[in-house]
């Protein structure tokens, strides 16, 4: 395979599998246990974004992963991982603002992997050049996007 393509075949390959996952297993789940229950677990899944800080560590990435997405890589999904936190804080405690910073937190999560994506296609040269990141942006990535897709459908149709 040639190495422009790993990254897009892992990115689209665990998006595909993880939909299956979400069709098969998540999606019978949240219909049992409703949106109120649901809606909390699927953001605060959002929290391990804080991993996103991989991205800021050589060693862990090579020198040879360029700054315009090393930074944004960090520091988006750190936003993304707080605001997850928060929006779960605000369900599960009931706030009247809860819903719009699930909102929020969904619209940057979403936001921040697809800039990752389009940055990391126009500048990462070799796959090899993430590290151990590769396994963040082709698992946790795909994963997380997935759940970001359930969450638009609860916001938007419920259950």
């Amino acid at each position: 395979m040639p190495l422009r393509a790993v990254i897009p075949f892992s990115v689209a390959f665990g998006i595909s599998f993880f939909s299956l996952v979400a069709v098969w297993h998540v999606w019978p789940w949240v219909e049992t246990v409703g949106m109120a229950s649901a809606l909390p677990a699927l953001v605060l899944a959002h929290g391990i974004r804080y991993l996103g800080v991989m991205f800021s560590i050589t060693g862990v990435v090579r020198d040879e992963l360029p700054e315009v997405f090393r930074k944004p890589a960090t520091y988006g999904d750190l936003a993304a991982a707080f605001l997850a936190v928060i929006a779960t804080f605000a369900l599960r405690g009931d706030w009247p603002l809860a819903v719009p910073l699930v909102w929020l937190f969904n619209i940057v999560g979403t936001a921040h992997f697809i800039g990752d994506l389009v940055v990391g296609r126009m500048f990462i040269r070799h796959p090899g050049h993430l590290g151990a990141c590769f396994f963040h942006v082709t698992m946790f990535l795909p994963a997380l996007l997935v759940t970001h897709a359930i969450i638009f459908y609860l916001l938007v149709f419920g259950v």
